[in-house]
């Protein structure tokens, strides 16, 4: 019985696939701008108490 295992680099970043999917999205600074207010106003809130 022969099994096969997944390369050494597909099982430690199974996520490469998805790079750069998003780079021609004219919609993604946008999203990126919005999470970048909400970090900050969470990271405000934190450290308000």
């Amino acid at each position: 019985m022969e099994i096969k295992l997944p390369q050494a680099e597909e099982s430690q970043r199974p996520w490469m696939k998805f790079a750069g999917v998003f780079k021609d999205d004219p919609d993604f600074e946008t999203v990126q701008e919005y999470r970048q207010e909400l970090d900050t106003a969470e990271d405000a809130a934190d450290s308000d108490t």
